[in-house]
C-alpha cells in the first residue's frame, strides 16, 4: 500500500512539475535555434524568401534561424518531416498554395489534414502569376497563343512544378476558360524554368517572383498576367482579363505553421516577429525587387484564406482529375 501511495505521489508531483515548467518555457522562447522547413528545392521563390526572412529574424529572436530544404512529392516529404516536430514552436513550416490547399485534395488518402495537423502562424506574402512562352513559339501576346493552342489541340506543352502543384492546376484552370488543351510537362521544382527559358518546354504559368527575371533578360515572352488587373512589378504585361478572359484571377501565396498544438503565446510571437520583419522598409523594398507583396497577416486571417483557397483549389483538382498515389 505504502509504495503505491508513493508512486501515485511521486507520478503527481511529476505532473505538476512539468504543468508549472510549460508557462517558464514558454516565456523564455526562443532559447535555442529555430529550423523552418521548405518543402521545395534551393533556389526557388519559396526559398529566396524565407532565407531573407530569417536573416533578419536572427538578432531579434536572438536565435539561429535555420532553412532546411526537404523537397519531393509535391511537397509531402518536407511538410510529414515537418510534422514528426513537436509543438514546441522550434520547427516550422513555410510553404505555398499547394501544400496548405491543394495536397490533401490530390490523395485517396490525404498525407495529412491541414486543419488537424497545422497551427496557422501567418499568411506572408503573395506574388502574381503569369503566362510566359518561348520565343520559339512565335506568338506575342494571348490570342495568338490561344489561337495556336486551338489550332494544335495538345501539342503545345505546358510546365509545371510537378503533378499537383498550384503551377498545374493554374494551367488547367487557363485551359478551362481559353478552351484550348495543352500538353501538360511536370518537372521537379524550379527544373521548369529552366526548361522552359531554355526552349524544352513551350510555356508555363508561374509566379512573376520567378518568371519577370526570365522576361526581362529576353528568355521569355510574357503573354499575360493571371490577374483582372496589370500587375505594378509588370505594367508592360497585360491582364487576361484585357482579353476578354475571365474567372482566372489567382496568384502564389505564401504560408507558415507551426505544428498543432504549439502554445498560443509562441504562435502570437512568431507571428509578431514576422509581422515586424516584413514592414521593414529595407525588407519592403528588396520584396518589390522580387515581385513580392507582402501581406503580413496574423493566424486568424491565415487560417481563414487557407480555408478558402482548400474550396478553390480542391474544384480545380475534380476539374483536372488530378490524382496522386
Amino acid at each position: 500500500m505504502l509504495k503505491r501511495l508513493t508512486a501515485g505521489l511521486l507520478l503527481l508531483t511529476s505532473v505538476l512539475g512539468a504543468a508549472a515548467q510549460a508557462p517558464a518555457d514558454t516565456a523564455r522562447y526562443p532559447n535555442r535555434a529555430i529550423k523552418i522547413v521548405i518543402p521545395w528545392q534551393a533556389g526557388g521563390g519559396t526559398d529566396v524568401l524565407v532565407r531573407l526572412l530569417a536573416e533578419k529574424l536572427q538578432p531579434r529572436l536572438g536565435q539561429q534561424v535555420v532553412v532546411e530544404n526537404r523537397p519531393g512529392a509535391s511537397t509531402v516529404i518536407g511538410t510529414k518531416a515537418f510534422l514528426a516536430s513537436p509543438p514546441d514552436g522550434y520547427t516550422l513550416l513555410i510553404s505555398t498554395n499547394t501544400t496548405f490547399s491543394i495536397v490533401p485534395h490530390l490523395f485517396k488518402v490525404p498525407p495529412f489534414d491541414p486543419d488537424s495537423a497545422f497551427e496557422p502562424v501567418a499568411l506572408l506574402a503573395s506574388t502574381p502569376m503569369a503566362l510566359v512562352v518561348h520565343p520559339s513559339v512565335g506568338v506575342r501576346d494571348l490570342p495568338a497563343f490561344i489561337e495556336a493552342a486551338r489550332k494544335r489541340p495538345g501539342e503545345i506543352s505546358v510546365a509545371s512544378y510537378g503533378n499537383g502543384t498550384s503551377t498545374h492546376l493554374v494551367a488547367e484552370l487557363f485551359q478551362s476558360a481559353a478552351g484550348v488543351k495543352l500538353n501538360h510537362i511536370p518537372f521537379k521544382g524550379v527544373e521548369a524554368v529552366h526548361a522552359v527559358s531554355g526552349g524544352q518546354v513551350a510555356s508555363m504559368i508561374d509566379g512573376l517572383f520567378t518568371a519577370l527575371p526570365q522576361i526581362r533578360a529576353g528568355r521569355v515572352q510574357g503573354v499575360a498576367v493571371m490577374q483582372s488587373k496589370r500587375s505594378e512589378f509588370a505594367p508592360e504585361i497585360p491582364s487576361v482579363t484585357e482579353f476578354g478572359l475571365r474567372g482566372v484571377d489567382i496568384d502564389i501565396w505564401y504560408g507558415l505553421v507551426a505544428p498543432k498544438g504549439t502554445p498560443a503565446p509562441i504562435v502570437e510571437r512568431l507571428s509578431q516577429e514576422f509581422a515586424t520583419v516584413l514592414n521593414m522598409p529595407d525588407v519592403r523594398a528588396r520584396l518589390a525587387a522580387l515581385q513580392v507583396v507582402p501581406l503580413a497577416k496574423g493566424p486568424a486571417e491565415a487560417r481563414d484564406h487557407f480555408r478558402r483557397q482548400s474550396e478553390l483549389y480542391r474544384n480545380l483538382v475534380v476539374r483536372a482529375a488530378v490524382a496522386l498515389e
